[in-house]
């Protein structure tokens, strides 16, 4: 039995959970039995394909189901027993599958639901209800803080509500069962009382909390400094970490005195930080520090984006050496002439640079680039002709060019694997310039904005 659509899928559960529940309350059948009819009915179907899931996407229930010890406590005469449903007979013993397996593909199923129809589908039994209270806390997002306020409304009773909010916060934090994987505390723009706050954090920052925690995210604004210590004692004991934001607006930028006793020491995030492939630092200026710590603990980089380079030195990138797989860097602005004397990048293909002082000639270093964007130097534009009639000749197939000027239009029938080429703010009178480029596939021009 297939089902087409994600309403197919849903009538059958509603169908199936209405039969267990009455106006939202429970049969007072015994649990084990309802979750063997659940399991039996689901068995009945060998697969379900949705249409708003990949072509050819079909996800196949088990052969057998396994129970958890809560519901393997049956009689002997009960597990001899089988369950009919319509003109199939399955035996009771084809319900002890893995049930870590059952979970995984009914939460696949449960994403195709609507949040009201799940409500109905945890009305069917215990195992049901737990079932969906654990798939709430792994797919949704618990966030603090936010608290919505009105044109009219002052900042006394704004203030009254937030801490009235957190107080509720700390309530359920302690009386819920659910342990949410991802946590979002967003109180950027909110007044708090440090008492409330310290009360909220005290009941999530607990070991049972902590273990599960996948996302947290931290929004305190220039308060964040208060719980500093607090939140880095906790971020070591998250075992399951994966993305720790810690959001602090300080004119854009985040600065290393502004947070003295924030530490953020994680194995998981380590071992992440270790095989990270993409990194877009745009947060601040990139120090020296900064750069050498990027450069030596994420080797196995691919993708590096930098917004601002401080004036560190003579040979600003001499770190980059360390990341081997390096395969694009963008950099947006530097304090310093940029150089690559002496940077091995073996595997670097994309090379994006922008209006900046660039020493042209240390580009021929960078044997392995096709794809190169730059912002023409006009008082350098021998140098980037050389550039063009030298290691780059027989290498570049893509060049962006943001200026145009016609002494570098007439060195581009020299790139003899060139395919691509898009120039920027170009000016029409100059555009007549343009010599002819046979080797060229793509021709992009961008007029100059009015």
């Amino acid at each position: 039995m297939d089902f087409s659509s994600a309403n197919d899928a849903q009538s059958m559960f509603l169908s199936s959970s209405r039969s267990f529940s009455r106006r939202g309350k429970r049969t007072p059948a015994n649990d084990s039995t309802l979750m063997e009819l659940s399991i039996a009915n689901c068995r009945s179907c060998f697969s379900f394909q949705y249409g708003s899931s990949p072509p050819c996407s079909t996800y196949c229930l088990p052969t057998t189901v396994s129970t958890s010890t809560e519901y393997q406590t049956l009689s002997s005469r009960r597990l001899r027993q089988s369950i009919k449903l319509g003109k199939m007979t399955y035996s009771s013993s084809l319900c002890s599958v893995r049930l870590t397996s059952f979970s995984s593909i009914m939460y696949t199923i449960f994403d195709y639901l609507s949040i009201y129809s799940l409500r109905e589908v945890s009305l069917t039994c215990h195992y049901w209800e737990r079932l969906i209270s654990e798939y709430v806390a792994t797919r949704l997002t618990l966030r603090i803080g936010y608290v919505r306020s009105y044109d009219n409304m002052s900042y006394a009773d704004l203030r009254a509500r937030e801490e009235a909010h957190l107080t509720e916060a700390a309530k359920m934090l302690d009386c819920t069962k659910r342990r949410y994987s991802k946590v979002n505390i967003d109180l950027m723009e909110e007044p708090f009382e440090t008492r409330q706050m310290n009360l909220v954090l005290s009941k999530l920052l607990v070991p049972s909390w902590l273990q599960q925690l996948v996302v947290l995210r931290v929004g305190l604004g220039k308060d964040l400094q208060t719980f500093a210590v607090k939140i880095s004692k906790a971020v070591v004991k998250m075992g399951c970490l994966q993305e720790l934001h810690l959001v602090h607006p300080a004119n854009g930028s985040i600065r290393s005195h502004s947070f003295k006793e924030l530490k953020v020491v994680n194995r998981s995030l380590h071992k992440l930080v270790l095989h990270l492939k993409k990194l877009y630092y745009h947060a601040s200026i990139v120090s020296s520090e900064v750069l050498q710590a990027i450069c030596e603990s994420c080797v196995q980089l691919k993708d590096l984006h930098l917004l601002y380079l401080a004036s560190i030195g003579p040979n600003p990138l001499r770190h980059l050496s360390h990341l081997n797989m390096l395969q694009q860097l963008s950099i947006c602005c530097s304090a310093n002439i940029l150089s690559f004397a002496g940077v091995r990048l073996p595997r670097l293909e994309r090379l994006l640079l922008y209006d900046m002082k660039i020493d042209w000639p240390s580009l021929a270093e960078l044997t392995s680039i096709k794809w190169l964007k730059i912002t023409p130097d006009p008082s350098k534009v021998d140098q980037i002709c050389d550039l063009f009639a030298g290691q780059l000749s027989s290498q570049l197939n893509f060049l962006w060019l943001a200026m145009d000027y016609v002494d570098v239009y007439a060195c581009l029938p020299k790139l003899s694997a060139l395919k691509t080429l898009v120039v920027e703010n170009v000016n029409q009178q100059f555009s007549k310039y343009l010599p002819r480029l046979p080797q060229l596939t793509q021709l992009f021009l961008i007029p100059e904005s009015s």
